[in-house]
């Protein structure tokens, strides 16, 4: 549940011009390491490594409809931006803090968030020393990244990387492994400072969902993620989080990693159509979340598809064909067989239990016309999303396994 960078390309008008900001102190500017000369022009804002838009700084409606603006020329009216638009002192100001950072999705959301706009981004780890996919050592000195050690089991330690480190905005995921519904290292991470929550949900929550009226006996995933969800509101309050919900991760074929090289791969339900979001989209989505909050018209929950409907059957037959050259040779399984292939891979005998019959159920509405995910502009509306929190368009399966077909060989 995993990608180039690049920079992206805002919708908006930029803010043009650098020149003359005399209203940005020495303090400032070397925080942010604007480090242009004063004299020049500049095509667009640069804060670090972004780029911020006049959209996503100006709340006022004749502002955010003005073309352009020129810092050179209208330094009174960049000053009183400056004094009070909240939103640009969060793009300016913000120091993150993301859980999960080696992790498909944390990995992608660590590496964004400069890119949004975050002056600091916080990589906290239960082992500070593991390697961050996509981050190389001469990348993460040059730029404002701090690893410090952090466990979601241990609220002490959450409070403690977050006061330390000035953190403000946190990225979090469901750990599994929590008691209480991560109440506890909530309340710790608000303790430490913590003002606003980006979580990593499930796309399985569908909108207009009462979350309290989930039934753990229906789907306890959708059920589990619900109750972090309603501890956050009512820790945080719903204006200062977000839940990312996205449906099914392309990362999820990791589970048949040790059958591709062989071409012969066991599939549950082979004919179920999943959207194969690829995580480095969800985690993009959620860096621009977590530095700029939600966009206009969004609330407490972001919803993520991948562009195509495509069988898991199919998926398969093309990860096959492109990591080994080979035809896949797909063979249905049931049962105890598929809880072997999830308990193989570290998946707890419960949870994969779980999976099978949740598998079940949702195979069981397709065949009968139905569909878990989205459809019609509902579905596209949610692919689109992509595009409108990163300014690319989201990719699609056979551009992820173009990326990755390397991790399935032999």
């Amino acid at each position: 549940m995993l990608a180039t960078r690049e920079r992206s390309k805002k919708r908006g008008p930029y803010i043009r011009g650098l020149a003359c900001m005399k209203f940005v102190s020495r303090a400032a500017r070397t925080l942010l390491k604007v480090n242009q000369p004063e004299t020049s022009t500049y095509r667009s804002m640069r804060l670090g490594d972004a780029n911020i838009s006049a959209k996503a700084i100006v709340s006022q409606k004749e502002l955010i409809q003005t073309q352009h603006f020129n810092f050179h020329t209208q330094a009174p009216l960049a000053n009183l931006i400056l004094s009070s638009t909240s939103s640009l002192a969060t793009a300016i100001m913000s120091t993150v803090i993301v859980f999960g950072p080696t992790g498909h999705v944390g990995s992608h959301a660590a590496l964004s968030a400069h890119h949004f706009g975050a002056a600091k981004v916080i990589l906290a780890m239960r082992d500070p020393s593991k390697p961050i996919p996509g981050l190389t050592s001469t990348e993460e000195s040059s730029r404002s990244f701090q690893r410090v050690k952090a466990d979601l089991s241990d609220p002490a330690s959450l409070t403690s990387a977050v006061s330390s480190t000035g953190a403000t905005r946190a990225f979090l995921y469901h750990n599994q492994a929590s008691t209480d519904h991560m109440r506890s290292a909530l309340e710790a991470l608000k303790a430490g400072g913590i003002t606003f929550v980006t979580f990593l949900s499930t796309g399985g929550i569908l909108p207009g969902t009462d979350l309290s009226s989930l039934d753990p006996k229906e789907n306890l995933i959708y059920w589990l993620h619900a109750q972090v969800e309603l501890n956050i509101i009512s820790i945080f309050g719903k204006e200062n989080y977000v839940s990312v919900r996205p449906a099914f991760f392309a990362t999820n074929s990791f589970l048949w990693k040790a059958m591709i090289p062989t071409g012969k791969v066991k599939v549950f339900a082979p004919d179920m159509k999943v959207d194969w979001i690829a995580p480095s989209d969800i985690g993009r989505v959620s860096a621009s979340i977590l530095v700029n909050g939600p966009k206009e018209g969004y609330k407490e929950a972001v919803w993520l598809v991948g562009p195509q409907k495509v069988s898991l059957a199919e998926g398969v037959r093309k990860i096959v064909k492109a990591a080994t050259g080979k035809e896949a040779e797909i063979e249905e399984v049931e049962g105890e067989e598929q809880l072997e292939i999830y308990t193989r891979v570290g998946v707890p005998r419960p949870v994969a239990a779980h999976l099978v019959e949740s598998f079940g159920k949702l195979r069981a509405l397709q065949a009968d016309g139905g569909d878990w995910l989205p459809s019609g502009e509902e579905f596209d509306a949610q692919v689109r999303n992509v595009e409108v929190y990163t300014g690319r368009k989201a990719q699609t399966l056979e551009e992820w396994i173009e990326e990755h077909k390397g991790e399935f060989a032999a």
